[in-house]
């Protein structure tokens, strides 16, 4: 029986091991078309994959990790527009460096539910800001995580910070970018881990009582 405590905190550890970090973009090679922004909300579309995501970050580009020009919100929309959830990356070192991008978390965690298309945007202006472009098939495109199906590129022109209606060819914007997470384990998973904990003590006392049987005899 002391092997328990040891058996049930691996299979617990599989469950709750099973949420991690990851950028929606996660990779980016060239060669790529590079300008600059100064107006308009940018960046691109994707689809969940078969399992619902949690957004706890959104991040701009940082071209060479030195800092951003100017501060830059970001956000998060569904196809009819809605806001889902936004951040303000503040300008120069303040955001929080991973890999090309500056990240803010959100106030509170964003579900995107699985099979369902969103929209992520960043604002940019009155200071220019270097921005990546993918137009396949003249330039690749960036690395996806495999939790999302890349869309299109999509924009709004007018100045300021709005929802980028505006649906362009396949591609992306290289200039907004979010942290998600695979939610939490549900109450089911974790009782179907317990589950197999009542099964493994189950089974050990049989055992023992068997064993102890067959010595008296």
């Amino acid at each position: 029986m002391r092997r328990f405590p040891l058996i049930c905190g691996i299979i617990l550890s599989f469950v709750i091991a099973s949420a991690h970090a990851e950028a929606l973009l996660s990779g980016v090679s060239g060669p790529l078309a590079a300008g600059f922004l100064t107006s308009g909300t940018w960046g691109f579309g994707f689809t969940v994959g078969d399992q619902d995501l949690s957004l706890t970050s959104l991040g701009v580009y940082d071209d060479f990790g030195d800092g951003i020009n100017t501060a830059h919100p970001v956000g998060i929309w569904d196809t009819t527009g809605s806001l889902l959830g936004a951040v303000t990356v503040p300008a120069g070192t303040l955001g929080t460096l991973r890999g090309l991008f500056r990240y803010a978390e959100l106030p509170d965690p964003v579900t995107l539910n699985a099979g369902q298309t969103y929209i992520l945007g960043a604002g940019y202006g009155p200071t220019f800001e270097t921005i990546l472009a993918a137009f396949p098939p003249d330039t690749p495109m960036p690395t996806y995580s495999s939790a999302v199906v890349s869309g299109n590129m999509q924009r709004n022109d007018t100045p300021g910070f709005s929802f980028p209606s505006v649906v362009q060819i396949p591609g992306a914007i290289i200039g907004p970018n979010a942290i998600f997470a695979v939610p939490e384990p549900t109450v089911w998973s974790l009782s179907m881990a317990f589950g197999a904990c009542l099964l493994w003590i189950s089974w050990s006392r049989r055992r023992c009582r068997s064993h102890d049987a067959t010595s008296n005899n």
